[in-house]
């Protein structure tokens, strides 16, 4: 099985799909560097899923239910052999809509909300047609902090995602009775 090795975003933004709390500065989320989108709350995930090649977010929830930890770790949602309860092809993997939506639960106890999607897309890949789709990683670097229980901050510093494939067989039946001719 190959592996595309981990993508970055293209394009990132604070998709208002769903959710009242925007998060701030989405490109942030293009390269590691400890410089983050970030979104006012005491946060859990509430929503982790992909988004398909059409744009739309898809309906396999990934999200994790533990609390964020106060230094920047990576956390990973599907696996190797994970396909997300979808049936992919190399062009949808390679589709610039293809992507990752995160959004968070804040928690607060005057007012608890979701924030909205912090959506990362256009990753270019480029997976031969005909290539079986085997799993999709996503890995999120993030952490929450702040000065107490009631205000704290969620950062995103980086997004990535990697496809586990099996490339197309080059193998064609059409010309192998001319190799037996030659």
């Amino acid at each position: 099985m190959a592996n595309t090795s981990a993508r970055s975003p293209g394009t990132a933004v604070n998709d208002t799909s769903f959710g009242a709390l925007a998060w701030d500065d989405p490109n942030n989320i293009k390269v590691s560097d400890d410089v983050s989108a970030t979104v006012d709350g005491n946060v859990v995930d509430e929503r982790a899923r992909i988004v398909n090649a059409d744009g739309t977010i898809g309906t396999t929830d990934k999200s994790i239910a533990d609390d964020w930890s106060s230094s920047y770790a990576y956390v990973s949602y599907g696996s190797s052999t994970d396909l997300w309860g979808e049936t992919w092809t190399a062009a949808d993997i390679n589709d610039a809509n293809f992507g990752f939506a995160l959004a968070i639960f804040d928690r607060a106890f005057d007012i608890p909300q979701d924030s909205n999607y912090l959506k990362g897309t256009n990753f270019g890949f480029s997976i031969s047609e005909g290539s079986t789709i085997n799993g999709i990683l996503v890995e999120v670097k993030r952490k929450v902090a702040g000065p107490n229980f009631f205000t704290k901050v969620a950062y995103v510093d980086h997004m990535r995602i990697t496809v586990y494939y099996t490339e197309a067989s080059s193998y064609n039946p059409a010309f192998a009775h001319r190799r037996l001719l030659l």
